[in-house]
């Protein structure tokens, strides 16, 4: 998996854009099954969104842990 969101600050806005070098839709589907909402580009790209306003630390932190969890089980990077 890697990044597409620019890393300079000045460039993003708060959506983080993930691409991975195998189809989005098992993950994407597990994803779905714990409750955690993305948009998808398919067939390798995902948007994820958390905005300051919706999410706090604890919420972006859980995601990452479970999209780590969801990857690893999917067998995809």
């Amino acid at each position: 998996m890697d990044i597409l969101t620019p890393a300079e600050p000045s460039s993003r806005g708060c959506q983080l854009s993930l691409i991975f070098k195998h189809p989005v839709s098992a993950i994407y589907k597990r994803l779905q099954e714990e409750s955690v909402i993305v948009d998808v580009r398919k067939p390798y790209a995902m948007r994820v969104a958390p905005a300051p306003l919706y999410n706090n630390f604890s919420d972006c932190w859980e995601f990452v842990d479970t999209l780590r969890k969801v990857v690893l089980e999917a067998g995809a990077d």
